[in-house]
């Protein structure tokens, strides 16, 4: 390596450090270049202690969520239990953890070899940590997030009985909200496990009957319906789990989650009735393998698509919108004919 070679490098590296809180002057910078090794190993030993110093802080903001308040609903009357990181066996069966934050705790000590203590700092400060990890891999290395995800899908049934015993208090919302990342990933293992991890809580919370709070969390602001559209929209080949996740979690609020909130997220018209058609299409896979109960609800969602569709046609939508319009009802006719036949005027305006 040529001597411009070595301080252009050192260039960046100086500049790097800046962001850290680490200044190294040009004339060290230059002993350094020049082979000087006493002056290079000082620098390491600063660098060392700046991410010692990096470490403690992190470890501190843990306090912030072992100390997490309530959200300010009167029907959360109770702050998530506490965990004693000092007394953490992560060695324990999942049969004996005492709360969710213990469990979570355990999960990433235990599959990404950290302590207690490191693993309540990645879930701290917002998860800000634990979503870097989602996004880019763990080191940049997704195996680890994969594995991590996969000990969480193999424990959601104890997953959701600790959230009902926690039920007046804001951990369903500190659950749902730590792997959100996991759809934003540009590794698509880690998108597709998210989604299906996302899926399986929602049909383990129904029959325990805290869907609702999963569903409040999930239309919020910084709720999972951004990410699913995030997902729909990068993924097309991932749309049925999209749509999965939609109606897992939507199971009682079909219409309103469609006319209100993906309606909302979705300005342009014309993709939201390009999405709508291939949802009417995985829709009629999905009322085949469904209950009957489901099959009403769902039924429910597609007459009002229909309903829809009609009303464009009938209020003259002209061009692109019209077009689709027809497209819709003449694809919805093929795949479900019993519907559109149940409906005369439906009929005559198809």
């Amino acid at each position: 390596m040529t001597p411009a070679e070595k301080l252009y490098n050192w260039n960046m590296i100086v500049e790097a450090l800046k962001s850290f809180g680490l200044r190294v002057e040009n004339e060290v910078r230059d002993l350094i270049v020049g082979g000087d090794l006493e002056i290079l190993v000082d620098v390491l030993k600063q660098i060392r202690a700046k991410e010692m110093e990096l470490s403690e802080m992190i470890l501190k903001k843990e306090e912030k969520l072992i100390k997490h308040e309530p959200a300010k609903s009167s029907a959360l009357e109770k702050p998530i239990s506490t965990v004693n990181l000092n007394s953490i066996n992560t060695n324990k069966n999942s049969s004996e953890v005492r709360n969710c934050l213990e469990f979570l705790i355990m999960a990433i000590s235990k599959v990404f070899k950290l302590i207690p203590k490191q693993a309540a700092g990645l879930l701290s400060d917002e998860n800000k940590y634990v979503t870097h990890i989602l996004v880019k891999g763990f080191k940049g290395e997704a195996k680890p997030v994969i594995a991590w995800l996969k000990e969480l899908i193999a424990h959601v049934d104890t997953l959701a009985k600790l959230i009902k015993a926690e039920e007046k208090t804001s951990v369903m919302e500190m659950l749902l909200s730590t792997f959100k990342g996991g759809l934003y990933s540009k590794h698509i293992e880690i998108v597709e496990l998210t989604g299906d991890l996302y899926c399986r809580l929602f049909a383990a919370f129904w029959p325990l009957q805290v869907l609702d709070q999963a569903w409040s969390w999930y239309v919020s602001n910084n709720g999972g319906l951004d990410g699913t559209i995030y997902l729909i929209q990068n993924h097309r080949e991932m749309m049925e789990l999209g749509f999965e996740l939609l109606t897992g979690v939507g199971k009682s609020n079909l219409i309103e989650l469609f006319t209100k909130h993906f309606r909302n997220l979705i300005e342009d018209p014309v993709q939201y009735w390009d999405l709508i058609l291939i949802f009417a299409q995985i829709l009629s896979n999905k009322m085949i393998k469904c209950d009957e109960s489901e099959q009403k609800e769902l039924k429910e969602l597609l007459k009002y698509w229909i309903e829809s569709a009609c009303l464009q046609i009938e209020d003259n939508a002209k061009g692109s919108m019209k077009t689709i319009s027809v497209s819709f009802l003449g694809e919805v006719w093929q795949l479900f004919p019993n519907v559109i036949e149940e409906s005369p005027e439906v009929t005559h305006s198809v």
